[in-house]
């Protein structure tokens, strides 16, 4: 007879998102991950496979959520300058969350070892690909309506722009202030003129 889950995989990869947030992927043993997520070691190799299989799906909620966030509103038609400065200040409103002081568990990620890994790599590098055409999409239509008049070349100005996510990210994460964060980004935003 074939025992039924109980517990639901959803509800344990929320937990694990934020264990592999609170320690890092390569710091996160599977007991830790037993702890966090409340079920245990059999179950978690029985539904997962492995530990890295359990952060891909760790990462992909993550990277899908912050989609809707961040980068969605950039894919908007007309999008231009003032969907480039919500994302922006979207970010700053979540780093001064208790969640958004855990920071990016892409960035984190990408920091770690576990960035060799080709699954892990392409995931990464494709959130932050779709950022990068969403910022560039709206700097191209921003230059096109005149909201946007800076000088800098449209893709360095889209490279700047994943940065200062990252960076937003970052500063939360070492427990900058949210005084400090915001200036970070209204400093950011002058960029585009």
């Amino acid at each position: 007879m074939v025992r039924t889950k109980e517990f639901d995989e959803e509800i344990v990869v929320d937990r694990a998102v934020r264990a592999f947030l609170k320690d890092s992927y390569s710091s996160t043993s599977v007991s830790a991950l037993e702890a966090a997520t409340g079920i245990g070691r059999k179950s978690i190799y029985n539904t997962f496979d492995s530990k890295q299989a359990l952060l891909m799906r760790a990462l992909d909620k993550f990277a899908h959520e912050s989609s809707v966030k961040f980068i969605e509103p950039l894919g908007r038609d007309g999008a231009g300058r003032e969907a480039i400065e919500h994302v922006v200040r979207s970010m700053v409103a979540r780093a001064t969350t208790k969640a958004g002081r855990d920071g990016c568990l892409l960035c984190l990620s990408a920091q770690d070892p576990i960035r060799s890994s080709k699954p892990v790599s392409r995931l990464i590098d494709g959130y932050f690909a779709r950022a990068h055409a969403g910022f560039l999409r709206c700097i191209k239509a921003g230059i096109r309506n005149g909201d946007i008049t800076t000088s800098t070349p449209p893709r360095k100005l889209a490279d700047f722009f994943v940065g200062v996510l990252i960076g937003i990210s970052t500063m939360a994460r070492t427990g900058a202030t949210p005084g400090a964060i915001g200036n970070y980004a209204d400093v950011a935003l002058r960029a585009l003129g």
